[in-house]
């Protein structure tokens, strides 16, 4: 993979931790959470979450050489987290359903989409970078 690549995949992940303080403000102000929608089921994961974003996001400023992993690593606790709060939230929507309120509430919106995208595009990103890590190093 040429350089110029390479870097440029560091970089876009590079971007997604700098771009944590835009994320928690944005969940913070607006409810809008595009990192991993659905924490709120889950009692101070939204703190821990953000926690970790911060400490990745010096991570990969103060180790650049660590990008890979950190993003690997970060983008599979966050696909995880993201399958098991969804599955919670439609345990929840079984519940609304079989409930006599009358009211169905579907939590499966846009912003979870793009959670999962992002994620992936992070995860997608941060596999090739250690791949190419991985061949240049052999």
């Amino acid at each position: 993979m040429p350089a110029s690549r390479i870097h440029r995949l560091a970089r876009l992940v590079q971007g997604y931790y700098w771009l944590t303080p835009l994320f928690l403000f944005l969940s913070w102000r607006f409810g809008f959470d595009v990192r991993v929608p659905f924490l709120d089921v889950v009692p101070g994961a939204r703190v821990a979450y953000y926690s970790l974003s911060f400490v990745c996001a010096a991570l990969v400023t103060v180790r650049p050489n660590l990008t890979a992993t950190v993003g690997r690593a970060e983008a599979t606790l966050s696909v995880s987290l993201l399958i098991i709060t969804t599955w919670i939230a439609y345990l929840g929507v079984l519940e609304s359903a079989a409930s006599d309120a009358g009211t169905l509430h579907n939590p499966f919106t846009p912003q979870a989409v793009t959670s999962l995208v992002l994620s992936a595009a992070v995860f997608i990103a941060s596999s090739l970078l250690s791949g190419a890590e991985e061949l240049r190093a052999a």
